[in-house]
């Protein structure tokens, strides 16, 4: 009875002192909290890869987009179940229409990877749209509120703009191409295994070869490519032009692609091209350097943006307002 009694003390004070241990370590790990959401200096680390920003600035963005949930709670109702899952795949459609894919041919897990949710769940995303789209629910409501309005732009707005930004009035080197993919997903969007990753690389080494021998590249392309959007084309393969500076570009090319580009000689590019989401075989049509926009095309892509600007800027001073009204409310602590 006595040793029983000793035995089961000895496994009470160790799950006392695990228990006193995990409560320590979450209260080190806490970074932030906004009322009942804490925060831990993992998330805000996340935060800060994903957003190429300091941990000061990610924490700021963490705390103020859960102050607007928040606030958003009070005044407006949750979404629809359909209102989600439209923008879900909204979302979906409008990252494969910028790879020139169907959207069919995208992977739930290609597709998290590509919003920042590599390790979470698309159970994760649809809760992190929710918020998303409550907040925006309710920062519409403000904006309209407010009844925000273009003034008038001046011509000096416009040539100070045109010389403050003289990237936007560059159009980069541009390519226009074919390509052969071959995807490192299944048809059910499923990641393919090691063994089936080298199965697609000896093909696509297989087909280069078939082209270097003066294989046709559209039927090569019709025998072998799994990028649905070329396959539709005329001639089959052909991807069309595309811009080297573009953000999408440069999320579905690598660096190593895009200098080659830069650099090939017009025709087959000579080698296959290994990505995370699977390899390429390109065939290089033409190659346009890069050009500056001027006269009323230049004026009228000012005038967009300084429109866009002047409500941007009013908007932010609405949500300023908003969050330092509401902080006020929300039991906000940062930690050390």
């Amino acid at each position: 009875m006595i040793k029983r009694l000793t035995l089961f003390s000895f496994f009470l004070i160790l799950t006392l002192n695990q228990t006193f241990a995990a409560r320590l370590d979450f209260k080190k790990n806490r970074a932030a909290k906004v009322g009942d959401r804490v925060f831990l200096k993992s998330e805000v680390k996340e935060a800060m890869r994903q957003s190429k920003v300091s941990y000061e600035q990610a924490l700021e963005d963490l705390i103020n987009f859960e102050v607007l949930y928040q606030a958003a709670r009070i005044s407006i109702p949750l979404p629809e179940e359909k209102a989600i899952l439209e923008l879900i795949k909204e979302e979906k459609q409008y990252y494969a229409l910028h790879f020139r894919r169907e959207v069919e041919s995208i992977s739930d897990q290609e597709f998290l990877n590509s919003v920042g949710f590599e390790n979470r769940s698309m159970r994760d995303y649809r809760d992190y749209t929710i918020k998303r789209i409550m907040v925006e629910r309710y920062l519409n409501a403000l904006y309209a509120e407010a009844e925000l309005k273009n003034n008038t732009i001046s011509q000096e707005e416009i040539d100070t703009f045109i010389k403050d930004n003289p990237r936007l009035f560059k159009k980069s080197e541009t390519y226009d191409l074919m390509l052969i993919y071959f995807s490192f997903f299944s048809k059910e969007g499923r990641e393919l295994t090691k063994n089936e990753i080298s199965d697609k690389c000896k093909a696509a080494e297989e087909c280069l070869g078939r082209l270097k021998g003066g294989a046709d590249f559209s039927k090569m392309a019709k025998t072998y490519s799994e990028d649905l959007y070329s396959l539709r084309q005329s001639p089959i393969g052909y991807y069309g032009k595309i811009e080297r500076d573009d953000e999408y570009t440069k999320k579905r090319f690598s660096a190593e692609i895009l200098d080659s580009f830069a650099v090939a000689d017009m025709g087959l590019i000579e080698k296959i091209f290994v990505t995370k989401d699977g390899v390429f075989i390109f065939w290089l049509l033409e190659r346009i350097p890069e050009r500056e926009i001027t006269g009323e095309d230049a004026y009228a892509i000012a005038m967009d943006e300084v429109k866009k600007k002047n409500i941007k800027d009013a908007k932010k001073e609405i949500e300023r307002k908003t969050l330092e009204e509401y902080k006020k409310h929300f039991d906000v602590v940062i930690f050390e």
